[in-house]
């Protein structure tokens, strides 16, 4: 009787294991237990980094990630240290032994430390999610959502990027069109000042004014008469002089 107490004690323990998730999203049961999965699956696309977060009482435990009903699995933690209370991890979306091509969606457990090999119980499970092949910066659909931890459907996503897309060309040509008109007009007022001042120009010169530079040296005189003495002293009165030119005396 001693020996079974321990299995009697192993359901009272399990009971007392909690685990939730908070991203992503749990998974909801039906009245009868079964799972309600939400239909709005997050999209999530190859390279994304993703932050887990969880909340559990449990001292060792695994995180493993399934594929709908195939059968495989993952485990991308393994908690095996005293670490009650809040959890998380930072994960980077990557296809790990899956088949994408199946077109099936993923989801996350929180099990006990004994997973994948018997025994293992799962204690909480996510919502469905789907694997993008494509990495997102060249992926068609959502290239940016509010925030990794409450992801947009794919849908209304791509609409809300059409809607910037509109605005931004719309605000583009608002502000394109004015300016064009603009410099085109002060195109056409300097040609009509070139053209006016050459006008005006040609209109001096047709009148009959011709500039004359002005005369800043002037030279005035006189020709001296043709016939005309001069008189030059005599040192001595014996020497005789000629008058230059003219009569002779």
């Amino acid at each position: 009787m001693l020996q079974l107490l321990p299995l009697l004690l192993l359901p009272v323990f399990a009971l007392g294991q909690t685990a939730s998730w908070d991203f992503p999203k749990p998974y909801q049961k039906n009245s009868a237990g079964q799972y309600l999965f939400n239909a709005n699956w997050d999209v999530w696309h190859l390279g994304d980094t993703l932050e887990l977060r969880w909340n559990t009482t449990l001292s060792n435990y695994n995180i493993v990630m399934e594929q709908g009903k195939t059968g495989l699995n993952t485990v991308i933690l393994r908690k095996d240290t005293t670490d009650n209370g809040y959890s998380g991890m930072k994960w980077t979306v990557q296809r790990y032994n899956f088949d994408l091509s199946l077109d099936l969606p993923f989801y996350f457990d929180i099990s006990s430390d004994a997973y994948p090999a018997g025994g293992s119980t799962i204690i909480t499970r996510t919502n469905y999610f789907n694997i993008s092949s494509s990495p997102r910066d060249t992926a068609k659909s959502v290239t940016t959502c509010s925030s990794t931890s409450n992801p947009c459907p794919t849908n209304k996503c791509t609409f809300a990027d059409e809607k910037n897309r509109t605005m931004e060309i719309g605000l583009g040509l608002g502000l394109g069109i004015p300016l064009l008109i603009a410099l085109i007009s002060i195109f056409f007022l300097v040609r009509r000042l070139r053209d006016s001042g050459k006008e005006a120009h040609i209109a001096d010169f047709t009148k009959g004014a011709v500039p004359v530079a002005a005369e800043t040296n002037q030279f005035s005189y006189r020709d001296a008469p043709k016939y005309s003495s001069t008189v030059h002293e005599i040192s001595t009165r014996n020497e005789v002089h000629e008058a230059p030119g003219g009569s002779q005396y």
